[in-house]
């Protein structure tokens, strides 16, 4: 084989290389953002009437008024439960002290991001409802601070709930013997 065939089968093997570890992922995460932008941000002006026999799949409704900000506090507060939750693993037995702090820093951060996200949703309902002359003004950039205030810890938010996640399966590599036992349940199920 010459230089030039070796040089044009290592192109093509780099080639299938990029294709198949960069393209496709990046076409497969383009796409499902693309459904996730449709899903959003998808206009409110259909109208659904009693002629229509169908409802779009993602079909909600205009949000009206305050309650955008209302919706937000609620999903929260529910996030916050939800990293509630997760804290109670807090002093649980784990095979490493390693996956232990994993844990414990991975609640406490799906704990803190959404009352991050609440105080200042909280606080802007409090403000325009009693200063409504100033949240005029502050109406104007609340949709950059709120966007932000979002993204900025979703990487975060995200990478915590996959350790999580993962720490939940591993979890399942070392059960103690009393989790292995058979029970007999109608021992303890009445049965008629």
């Amino acid at each position: 084989m010459t230089a030039y065939k070796v040089f044009k089968e290592i192109l093509k093997t780099f080639a299938a290389m990029f294709f198949i570890l960069l393209y496709v992922p990046a076409a497969i995460f383009a796409s499902i953002l693309g459904r996730m932008a449709e899903m959003t941000l998808q206009s409110n002006d259909i109208s659904i009437d009693q002629v229509n026999l169908r409802v779009p799949t993602f079909y909600s409704s205009a949000i009206i008024g305050r309650a955008e900000n209302q919706i937000i506090c609620a999903s929260s507060f529910m996030a916050i439960l939800f990293g509630s939750i997760h804290c109670v693993g807090w002093t649980f037995a784990f095979r490493t002290h390693v996956e232990q702090l994993l844990w414990q820093i991975s609640s406490a951060t799906i704990t803190i991001i959404p009352f991050c996200m609440l105080v200042p949703s909280a606080i802007y309902i409090l403000q325009k409802n009693t200063y409504p002359l100033l949240m005029e003004v502050v109406d104007r950039q609340w949709g950059l601070v709120g966007l932000i205030l979002l993204l900025l810890p979703l990487p975060f938010y995200i990478g915590a709930r996959f350790i999580l996640l993962i720490e939940a399966c591993m979890g399942l590599r070392s059960l103690s013997p009393g989790a292995l036992a058979v029970i007999v349940w109608t021992n303890f199920v009445p049965h008629i």
